[in-house]
């Protein structure tokens, strides 16, 4: 099956090809570019890269959020218009859940965490077994201080991933709460962990008919407020 995952819902934009499982192609900008102008041409040099057309794509496959609302929007309608004309099949991933795959090779908790403004975050937890993640909880908007206190009840090693790692990570050491900070090799864009979780689901799904193009969906948490002041 060949797989094409896009994640424009941070402000690193990314995207990759994966073609039975293996990452073939993926391309990733964290520049302060507008992802509206690059995400396209992003797209259109992984595919060239790898020699595959948009007509050869099995399933297609979006980072929905929560994240920023302009850059969820420009994802997943830059997804609804490439499977829409021949009504491929699209599948919308947590951008949680692919912020935290890639520390699944870890054991302990994984918490991805992204600047929801006004002391908040948007995260989830999940449980990592060093070959696998598993969630314990559904996404969520928290205030930093109330995930900290959530997470004391917890023995098992703390992961922060995610672009508010470092000022959790300082919460919780201020808390005296045992947690680590995920590198940035782990913050280059989760594209190719769309394509992974999109698949699997995909593959497991009992009716595929639900992923199409008019069901892809932002996943928001909250209304947005102009003005709004970043985590610190």
């Amino acid at each position: 099956m060949i797989v094409l995952g896009v994640d424009s819902s941070a402000s690193c934009a990314s995207c990759a090809l994966t073609v039975d499982k293996k990452t073939v192609a993926s391309f990733t900008l964290d520049a302060g570019n507008t992802h509206s102008t690059t995400l396209l041409p992003m797209i259109k040099a992984c595919c060239d890269r790898a020699g595959i057309t948009p007509a050869q794509i099995d399933l297609f496959a979006c980072a929905v959020g929560p994240g920023s609302f302009t850059g969820v929007r420009i994802g997943v309608s830059t997804v609804k218009g490439l499977c829409a004309p021949r009504s491929a099949p699209c599948v919308g991933v947590s951008t949680a859940a692919a912020t935290a795959y890639p520390l699944s090779v870890c054991r302990g908790t994984v918490v991805p965490v992204a600047d929801a403004r006004r002391g908040n975050v948007y995260t989830a937890l999940f449980s990592a077994s060093g070959g696998g993640i598993t969630r314990l909880s559904e996404d969520m908007i928290i205030s930093a201080d109330e995930l900290c206190e959530r997470l004391r009840e917890l023995s098992a090693p703390i992961f922060f991933t995610g672009d508010a790692r470092a000022v959790l990570c300082e919460k919780a050491a201020e808390k005296g709460i045992d947690a680590r900070c995920a590198p940035p090799v782990f913050m280059s864009g989760c594209a190719a962990a769309v394509c992974a979780l999109a698949e699997k689901e995909y593959e497991s799904a009992m009716d595929r008919s639900v992923y199409t193009a008019a069901a892809l969906t932002p996943v928001y948490l909250r209304p947005g407020r102009v003005g709004d002041a970043p985590l610190q």
